[in-house]
């Protein structure tokens, strides 16, 4: 067989170890075509440390990572790349050494990219008052581990195009800091993952006109609020993880909303069977994740059954038997069940599964208790196309039976079935 040989040789030293503001220096001669920028990509190690290649649908260099080193260092980077790149639109600024703080030249000079649409910045203690307003187009925000006063409330809200917040790991000094997101008109994304949260912050997020994607986890201060959240009506997305105060009720006012799609409740602890079996009242919920739920058993699992519209079911580290699982038929739209990892999964689990005539994908990673007597079973399921079961026993006679079957190359290669089918 012979070998395609690349035009585009890989240099090795001293090259790879050119520094960053030459190799910023370079990507101003570099062609803005997606093809030039990953094959220039390929002759230098150094790329990777400033730049990542996610491109912008118009087919040019969109966003650019700015590694950690010193502060001169950085600053001069910066500058080749506002110098050679005005259309930049996303930046990354990785901030470990708090900057920002240490060398306001950073902020100024990163603050000349007018045209910048995401900003991402990382570990940063606390961010000048002013330096959000430098971004009138900004439209998405991520903040991590950021400390937020007042005046950096009121900057942020100065934001009129934001769709997309993240606060994830931040702290704010007062209870009035969500106040202002109902000033977002157009925010349709808040991630507020570990932040600080109690009753009183719910009550200003739910006042958000627009919001479709809202990421709570761990937060263990919020008691009674999850049961404000039913007020928002157009919420398609909604990631409530390891949150002891979500409960039966809380749950159940949840169960109210119009269009959600997507739920996560993993590892919350005081849901039981009673808040599962008020699910069946979303009409359009696609994707279901309640692993490390103890209030998953058997009767948890007939009440999930009944939800109409279901495709995704994850059930990694929950209790329940076979006959649970047999409930789970009466899912004619299920295309897709992670189990990993789970030791109540057996040969006869798998047997059950068999049955399960739309079943897609099957996840059975670290499920020790199967054989492969069990996964022979699996060659009736026509329907089946990703099999995923790292760590369990061999299933050589389930590949000689469904050579096409596409066994443990499940990431990555399987299609997204919590999005609408095509009608083609």
């Amino acid at each position: 067989m012979r070998t395609r040989k690349s035009n585009y040789a890989v240099c090795q030293q001293p090259f790879d170890r050119m520094p960053v503001e030459i190799v910023a220096h370079i990507l101003g001669f570099v062609n803005e075509s997606i093809r030039e920028w990953m094959e220039t990509k390929l002759v230098c190690k150094s790329f990777n440390m400033c730049s990542r290649h996610r491109l912008s649908y118009e087919g040019i260099m969109a966003e650019i990572r700015i590694p950690h080193c010193f502060e001169e260092r950085r600053l001069r980077l910066l500058e080749n790349v506002i110098l050679h790149l005005p259309h930049l639109t996303r930046i990354h600024v990785d901030l470990k050494d708090n900057s920002y703080n240490q060398d306001p030249r950073i902020a100024q000079c990163v603050s000349k990219l007018r045209s910048l649409k995401d900003l991402y910045t990382n570990y940063q203690s606390h961010i000048p008052a002013k330096f959000f307003t430098s971004f009138p187009r900004l439209k998405i925000l991520f903040l991590r581990k950021a400390t937020l006063n007042d005046s950096d409330w009121g900057d942020i809200t100065s934001l009129q195009f934001i769709e997309e917040l993240s606060l994830s790991n931040c702290y704010a000094s007062k209870l009035e800091r969500f106040s202002c997101l109902s000033n977002f008109s157009l925010l349709t994304r808040l991630n507020v993952y570990s932040c600080v949260l109690r009753d009183e912050d719910l009550s200003e997020i739910v006042r958000c006109p627009v919001l479709r994607h809202l990421h709570l986890s761990f937060c263990g201060r919020v008691q009674d609020g999850f049961s404000l959240l039913s007020a928002l009506k157009p919420l398609v997305k909604l990631e409530i993880e390891h949150c002891r105060g979500l409960t039966d009720d809380s749950l159940s006012s949840i169960a109210a909303m119009p269009s959600l799609v997507t739920l996560s409740i993993e590892g919350c602890d005081n849901v039981t069977h009673k808040g599962f079996g008020s699910l069946s009242q979303l009409k359009t919920l696609v994707k279901l994740n309640v692993r490390a739920c103890p209030g998953i058993n058997d009767a948890s699992l007939a009440g999930i059954a009944l939800c109409p519209s279901l495709r995704v079911l994850y059930l990694g580290n929950c209790t329940f038997t076979d006959i649970g699982v047999s409930s789970l038929s009466k899912l004619a739209t299920l295309k897709e069940i992670d189990f990993s990892p789970c030791i109540h999964v057996t040969d006869a689990t798998l047997a059950i599964l068999a049955g399960f005539s739309a079943l897609e994908a099957l996840v059975v990673t670290d499920c020790r208790n199967t054989t492969e007597e069990g996964f022979s079973c699996l060659a009736q399921l026509k329907s089946l196309i990703h099999l995923n079961a790292k760590y369990s026993f061999s299933f050589n006679s389930l590949k000689r039976v469904r050579p096409d079957l596409r066994i443990n190359s499940f990431y990555g290669s399987r299609p997204d079935y919590s999005l609408p089918e095509s009608k083609e």
